[in-house]
């Protein structure tokens, strides 16, 4: 769904329309489901934090102002927050890997372009922690979640030029982590 039509669905929440939000719900699920499911590395966890991170962003729609940023900013935002209480609730501060499989759980789930593919989960995992948290943030917007460059500008509060930035070192990053790999092996 385009940015104009989910400013529409919000617009018509803030006004007490809960068919709106279902719609909301079910347009944003899987970007947000996917988002988390990268940070927590768990399906049952990555389904309570994105029903967590849906509940406050329906307790949040009165406080929410229309800005130049695409609503999916303000819900990711939602969603990144969730995540870190959810992780500091647990005691957690790693990631356990993802099956490469349950990026995809959802039945709506659509696949963009993923710095996964042909990677085993434990590998994967592996290599995004050796990266900074910007690095490993942008990596998961651009390559699990799709997003194109303006929108994961938008959401890091980053310039266009930041984010290509970090994507072209942690790219570099993960080369070369790689290519060391595989001069091991």
């Amino acid at each position: 769904m385009d940015n104009e039509t989910l400013i529409n669905l919000v617009r018509q929440s803030q006004a007490g329309d809960t068919e709106a939000f279902g719609l909301f719900y079910d347009a944003c699920f899987t970007l947000v489901y996917r988002y988390v499911l990268a940070r927590t590395g768990s399906v049952p966890d990555a389904e309570d934090v994105t029903e967590e991170t849906f509940l406050k962003a329906w307790r949040a729609l009165p406080r929410f102002k229309m800005g130049g940023a695409p609503v999916t900013a303000w819900l990711l935002t939602i969603a990144k927050n969730a995540t870190a209480d959810h992780h500091r609730r647990r005691g957690a501060r790693r990631e356990t890997p993802v099956e490469h499989e349950d990026l995809a759980a959802h039945p709506d789930a659509a696949a963009p372009a993923r710095l996964t593919e042909g990677l085993e989960a434990e590998e994967l995992a592996r290599l995004l922690a050796g990266l900074t948290e910007d690095q490993r943030s942008v990596l998961i917007y651009r390559f699990v979640l799709g997003m194109p460059i303006a929108v994961v500008a938008a959401q890091s509060g980053k310039s266009e030029e930041a984010v290509k930035a970090l994507q072209h070192r942690a790219l570099a990053s993960l080369k070369k982590t790689m290519e060391k790999n595989d001069e091991r092996l």
